[in-house]
């Protein structure tokens, strides 16, 4: 009560002055639940107030910052509702923006560490690192980029972060924009600590999520403080780590929060008790009950908007910041580069000096050099200098030794744990080497090393050694394993090569492997116990697979052909081609067409055996047949079907198969024409795919399959 009074007498003595109140907007922090205060604006606006300062935290801070600019509350909401939200907060790599240099393995590993130098894994800082966010920002908050001062936006402005080292809260009112809001956006052990000039920050909200005493500073008579955070949660409501996360951050949060509204004249606080702070889906729901709960006290804003703003005292109309359509670039530099050079970094954003480029045109140069996947944050900042702009490229290198740690289960492996040990440009400048061992249903050790001779293009030269060790079943006519056998096979192949940046990967190479088989349950005259083979080979591959896994768009293709004479250095010859062809056209928002065709063949001559014949069963070939029920020299398989994409993570794929195979080489012989209908349903999840499939064919036991985690192999291209 006596607080009111103060206010009310407050405001008397400012009616009497006759001017106008100098209002500020704090707006707090909450994530999600910071939507609401676009919704809070929009009646704001209606009513006739209008702030002449801005400070805000986190998400605060980012619509803060945007009404500063200028923009009114619906043009703001209609950037918040209009942006894909998972996208932004994705940090995966858009497989067909890869390099095809980089398709050359496939995706692998459930999770990564980075070694330190001691060759220790680390653990993450953060669950994302937030690349696409720093971009977002850049593609929303550019206009400003000529504003160096934020108390020369249309709305002075600042916003708060934390200094991660010291805990001490840190002002932004000055420099880019764009790193400011950034720097207090950063939630601890969500979004990446971000750094800036030889400082770490993360979330504002931990020393100041409310900055009423911030807008008091900047010079505001009266304060209206926007607060939507959430509030503690009970102990039956901390289910999960995100939700053990948040209470603790929010713990900090609430013991200061009563300090902070002791410099608010005005609180609006809306009940979003139904909203967390991650729920990014619910924009327009948010945004919309925050400005329910402001209809709802509609009588009193308007007085206040008559105690703050007499009559005599017009609001001038506010021009918002203006974007130019091209930004005239002076010169382009990088910041926080160690191993790869400026030029080398611009060379891969395709950008140069003394050129107009829109925002968009920055952004997608930007996006082409962190599909480069040398990077885990770059992000450009644009810098006033004379009448044009300096371009400065933020970088965070990824760091160069790796190792992935890959868990998979599969119907014939059953559990098989795998790592993956990367170095990338570490033993020599431009290269890549990969080592993985898997234990388990099967055993691995596969060591690729290839040296690059250029960037997004040029030639290459690779050597494979390996060694592996598998079970194989072999079955009866229905289904049943009847006897199976240990294969161990060891070798190593040799490649040059030609990369061309999205388009096609070319090598010739040169192997030798041996193979040795024992025989576990039962003799079988077909098994040899051992043989070498030694050759040649040539491959081809494009890929422009929008997914490797779940694929919605795009087109597969990979030939390989390899010849080897038993009078050269081989006990037989083995003589192989194999072509694959698939392609994925969409024709509605969530449903594709998929073709594809895959075949085999070994040019034998008359009254040649076959050895090591095509294997036709599995997921991934001829789903009516387990993994090694029937194998050919000779097969052609094709297959036709829908993939419907009801969520973003779930995938259903209804197809058809035909195969035909023989040990002649003809097309469809009568006697090996078989059709199945397969029921594929795939989950992507944090930690890798998940698939399971039904497969049914005429007269034969239906084929049940559950595949856990990335049980493709990582090396499809490499091997002879």
């Amino acid at each position: 009560m006596y607080r009111r009074f103060i206010t009310l007498l407050f405001l008397l003595i400012v009616v009497c002055s006759i001017k106008a109140v100098k209002v500020g907007y704090a707006l707090s922090g909450g994530g999600a639940r910071g939507f609401a205060h676009v919704g809070m604006l929009k009646v704001l606006e209606e009513v006739g107030i209008h702030p002449q300062y801005i400070s805000g935290t986190s998400v605060g801070a980012l619509i803060g910052g945007l009404y500063s600019m200028g923009y009114n509350a619906a043009q703001i909401e209609s950037v918040f509702v209009n942006t894909n939200w998972k996208e932004v907060f994705s940090d995966d790599w858009n497989r067909n923006e890869l390099y095809i240099g980089q398709k050359r393995w496939s995706p692998y590993g459930n999770a990564f560490f980075p070694l330190d130098d001691k060759w220790t894994p680390q653990l993450p800082q953060s669950v994302i690192t937030g690349n696409r966010i720093n971009l977002e920002l850049f593609r929303i908050l550019s206009p400003a980029s000529g504003f160096d001062d934020y108390k020369n936006l249309p709305i002075s402005f600042s916003c708060i972060a934390t200094d991660l080292v010291t805990g001490e809260l840190a002002v932004f009112d000055s420099g880019s924009l764009m790193q400011g809001i950034r720097a207090s956006m950063s939630i601890p052990s969500i979004l990446q600590p971000f750094p800036l000039n030889n400082t770490l920050y993360i979330d504002g909200g931990i020393s100041q999520n409310l900055p009423g005493k911030q807008v008091k500073e900047m010079g505001a008579d009266f304060v209206i403080g926007f607060k939507v955070n959430s509030s503690l949660r009970s102990k039956d409501k901390l289910q999960g780590l995100i939700h053990v996360l948040d209470q603790t951050i929010n713990i900090g949060i609430t013991n200061k929060l009563n300090e902070e509204i002791e410099y608010c004249d005005q609180i609006l606080e809306p009940d979003l008790g139904e909203y967390s702070a991650t729920r990014f889906g619910n924009v327009q729901e948010i945004i919309d009950a925050g400005e329910a709960y402001a209809r709802e006290h509609i009588d009193e804003l308007l007085e206040l908007a008559r105690t703050l703003n007499p009559d005599e005292v017009k609001q001038a109309a506010i021009e918002p910041v203006k974007c130019p359509e091209h930004f005239r670039i002076s010169r382009i530099k990088s910041q926080g580069n160690q191993y790869i050079s400026s030029s080398k970094i611009k060379q891969y954003t395709g950008l140069s000096n003394f050129s107009d480029y829109t925002i968009e045109e920055i952004v997608k140069g930007i996006d082409r050099a962190w599909n480069s996947q040398l990077f885990d944050i770059i992000y450009p900042v644009l810098y006033p200098d004379e009448d044009r702009f300096l371009l400065t490229i933020c970088v965070k290198e990824r760091e160069r030794k790796y190792l992935a740690m890959n868990f998979t289960y599969d119907r014939e492996n059953e559990f098989v744990a795998g790592g993956v040990l990367s170095l990338h440009n570490y033993i020599m400048k431009n290269s890549h080497i990969m080592l993985e061992a898997k234990l388990g249903g099967k055993y691995e050790l596969n060591i690729d090393l290839v040296k690059n001779f250029g960037e997004t293009y040029g030639i290459y030269y690779r050597l494979f050694p390996y060694i592996n060790e598998k079970r194989i079943y072999f079955y009866d006519d229905d289904h049943s394993k009847t006897n199976s056998a240990r294969s161990l096979e060891y070798g190593i192949s040799s490649g040059i090569g030609l990369y061309a940046r999205k388009s096609i990967v070319v090598e010739s190479y040169g192997f030798t492997y041996s193979t040795i088989i024992n025989r576990e349950i039962a003799v079988s005259d077909t098994l040899d116990q051992s043989q070498t083979i030694s050759g040649v080979g040539f491959k081809v591959y494009h890929e422009s697979l929008d997914d490797f896994n779940f694929p919605r768009s795009g087109v597969k293709a990979f030939l390989k052909t390899s010849f080897s004479e038993n009078k050269v250095l081989s006990d037989e010859s083995v003589n192989k081609l194999k072509l694959e062809l698939i392609a994925y056209k969409p024709i509605a928002k969530r449903v594709s067409v998929l073709l594809g065709t895959k075949i085999g063949s070994h040019f034998l001559k008359k009254g040649q055996s076959c050895y090591d014949p095509f294997y036709l069963g599995g997921l991934d070939k001829f789903a009516g047949f387990p993994l090694y029920e029937k194998s050919a020299p000779f097969y052609e398989l094709f297959q036709v079907g829908i993939v419907c994409n009801p969520q973003k993570s779930f995938f259903i794929t209804p197809k058809i198969q035909v195969i035909s195979f023989s040990y002649e080489d003809t097309i469809f012989p009568k006697n090996s024409l078989e059709l199945d209908g397969v029921l594929e349903i795939g989950l992507k999840t944090y930690l890798g795919p998940v698939k399971t499939a039904l497969a049914v064919s005429e007269g034969k036991p239906v084929q049940v399959y559950l595949e856990l985690g990335f049980n493709n192999d990582i090396f499809m291209f490499s091997r002879h």
